[in-house]
């Protein structure tokens, strides 16, 4: 079983000691809080930090061809979702709060439309394609909904498919290496692939099924 940070129970590999790194030295700093403070303080800052990287306006019409690998270490293409309604979640396995939260969320979702969840095409694209490789995320994505695809490829592929889309990201140094900030919406794509609605971080359940349920129509 994979192990889980010791902050926020996110599933990390066991290299992942520091998941919490970026919350955790700005805690330090301040060096007045204690353990149980530190260990939400960390939790609020990496939410406020991913949180607040809106989405970039996608252009219309923006499919965009792309050559990507699968956790199971299959071939995903732009082929795969080409007149599918699909759910877009830009994140990193090594995130500690947001993105684990937001696949559970699609998890539960995809349970919650029964057989209708079988017709849309949920893909989780790692933008850490350096520590994400399909081994690694073949492991983390054992914890949710099997129907979601987890992909990754090469930065200059991945750069482009966050493009055309309109998510935004950027690498953040820390102690023991590097984190990201990043968009935390989920992109809900009609069959023409155009981005036809946004599922907010902490929307309501019943707000993203009605979103999702468009989506099918």
């Amino acid at each position: 079983m994979m192990p889980r940070c010791a902050h926020c129970r996110a599933p990390r590999s066991r290299a992942n000691a520091s998941c919490c790194e970026v919350g955790a030295e700005q805690c330090r700093a301040l060096g007045v809080l204690p353990g149980w403070a530190v260990a939400c303080a960390r939790r609020f800052v990496l939410v406020v930090l991913l949180a607040a990287i809106p989405a970039a306006p996608a252009a219309a019409g923006s499919r965009v061809a792309f050559n990507l690998l699968t956790q199971h270490g299959t071939a995903f293409t732009e082929r795969d979702i080409a007149g599918l309604p699909t759910a877009l979640f830009f994140g990193f396995t090594f995130c500690p709060d947001i993105c684990p939260s937001t696949l559970m969320e699609l998890t539960t979702d995809l349970k919650a439309l029964g057989a209708d969840g079988d017709r849309i095409r949920v893909v989780f694209v790692s933008i850490d394609p350096e520590r994400d490789t399909p081994a690694h995320l073949k492991e983390y994505m054992s914890s949710f909904d099997q129907r979601i695809v987890a992909v990754s490829g090469s930065a200059e592929s991945i750069a482009a498919i966050a493009r055309a889309y309109g998510a935004r990201y950027r690498k953040v140094p820390t102690r023991s290496g590097y984190t990201f900030d990043h968009t935390s919406a989920v992109f809900l794509l009609d069959r023409n692939g155009d981005v036809s609605a946004i599922l907010d971080a902490a929307e309501p359940q019943d707000q993203r099924l009605a979103k999702l349920k468009e989506l099918l129509r």
